[in-house]
């Protein structure tokens, strides 16, 4: 069989779209006192994978218009890591003077934020972080 290279080019799209889609799907939890945001047994929780090179500071759970709840656990993501698998974790932290580059699907679109602020993940949904710069607001574009 011959493939041309834009053939192999959208069957890898394809793939990695498809992939993107159906992870969120893994992440099913059971009911715990550490889901705040309601995310219990038959309901798929949220999850952040680290791809880029600097760690990222990840918390567990969300309290409707502050934030991370006070107290609530909180790890840091090295690179190449993801939040445990069957636990949900809700949000992560743009430190002040960084411009990240994320993806949270659905739908998966790359987004760049800067500086000090929290980013939520919602239920059902996985933030991909796709790399960190320490650089002036007027680079991050």
């Amino acid at each position: 069989m011959n493939l041309s290279l834009p053939t192999i080019r959208r069957r890898v799209i394809a793939i990695a779209c498809a992939l993107t889609m159906s992870v969120p799907v893994l992440q099913v939890t059971a009911a715990s006192p550490a889901n705040a945001d309601g995310c219990d047994g038959g309901v798929v929780c949220s999850a952040i994978t680290n791809l880029s090179v600097f760690r990222v500071r990840v918390y567990q759970d969300w309290c409707e218009g502050s934030g991370p709840c006070a107290g609530t656990a909180q790890m840091w993501l090295s690179p190449g890591a993801s939040t445990p698998l069957l636990e949900d974790w809700d949000a992560f932290r743009i430190d002040a003077g960084w411009c990240y580059s994320y993806a949270i699907a659905p739908p998966g679109l790359p987004v760049r934020q800067y500086g000090e602020r929290w980013i939520r993940v919602r239920n059902g949904m996985r933030a991909n972080i796709l790399g960190q710069a320490r650089v002036p607001s007027f680079l991050c574009v």
